[in-house]
Order: structure tokens, then sequence, then C-alpha cells
């Protein structure tokens, strides 16, 4: 068996992307845990509640190695964000 971790692991992949109002350009698709990660940091235009708790959603499915179950928790917990924040443009 091999120890490789399967790509949705490795980067942290969801099912489907979220599409977001961005800084660096218009639309934005953000498309895996990494992604939304750097958005919450650097692109969100509003915090709150919301916003930490995708942060820290981001930050438990990157420490349990982008397990399937957390990589959902974090992509839910973004969109709870980006909606809170008006950002959200669907998926």
């Amino acid at each position: 068996r091999s120890n490789a971790l399967d790509a949705g692991q490795r980067y942290g992949w969801w099912d489907r992307p979220v599409r977001v109002l961005g800084k660096k350009s218009p639309i934005q698709v953000v498309s895996h845990v990494e992604q939304a990660g750097e958005y919450l940091m650097y692109e969100m235009p509003t915090s709150g509640d919301n916003h930490r708790k995708a942060r820290a959603a981001v930050l438990k499915a990157k420490e349990s190695a982008m397990a399937a179950k957390e990589r959902a928790a974090a992509r839910e917990a973004f969109v709870a964000a980006v909606k809170d924040a008006g950002v959200y443009l669907g998926e």
C-alpha cells in the first residue's frame, strides 16, 4: 500500500469551487483550503464571527492533513464567511 496522499488530501481540494469578489480580480475562484486561507487573510473585506470560524476551520483542515471531513467543514465555514461579508458570488 502506498503512503502517497490523494490529490484532495495533498492540496485540500474541494468538490466544488466557490466564486467570490476579489481585490486582485473582480471574480476569484477558490477551489481548495490553501486558497481559502489566503483569501481570508489577505482579501476578505470584513471580519467577524464567521470570518474567525472559517479561519479556524481552515487551520484545522491543514492540521488534519486535509482529511475529507475537515476539508468539507472548511468549505462550509468559508461559504458562511463570504456570504456574511457580501462577497459570495456562487458555486
